[in-house]
């Protein structure tokens, strides 16, 4: 949402903050590291899930950094598997990511996510503030 908003504003620092902290603090932080137990368990539909999800979010997160990364987002798009092959061949051909084109979103899982989010953070804030170890 900030992304297209910095592309309709053209203000490009909001667009590509909003890209930065989606790689790094929402896919890099939360997400993969939500997902290593996961994948480590024996349940197959929450791999496939988790599986597919992720997909959903790098295949999203390359759309959006395109514009500003053509080159290596069109070469780690092209590693990743097609799921059919009606899609597109190439991430420059590829529909860029909208509001309207995301019928999945739900804004009250973020809201909740990003409550949860807010409490981690403060968590390890007193933590560190306090020098508690992580493991008593």
């Amino acid at each position: 949402e900030q992304v297209n908003i910095g592309f309709t504003e053209y203000n490009f620092p909001l667009a590509t903050s909003a890209l930065y902290n989606f790689w790094l603090y929402e896919v890099c932080d939360v997400y993969l590291e939500y997902l290593k137990p996961v994948f480590q368990g024996s349940d197959s539909s929450a791999v496939l899930t988790a599986r597919t999800v992720l997909y959903t979010c790098l295949d999203s997160g390359l759309r959006l950094i395109s514009p500003f990364m053509p080159f290596i987002s069109e070469e780690l798009f092209q590693r990743l598997p097609r799921w059919s092959a009606t899609e597109p061949p190439s991430i420059m051909v590829t529909p860029f990511p909208t509001i309207t084109n995301t019928p999945f979103r739900n804004t009250e899982v973020e809201a909740e996510v990003e409550l949860v989010q807010k409490i981690v953070s403060v968590v390890r804030s007193t933590r560190a503030d306090y020098n508690i170890p992580n493991k008593i």
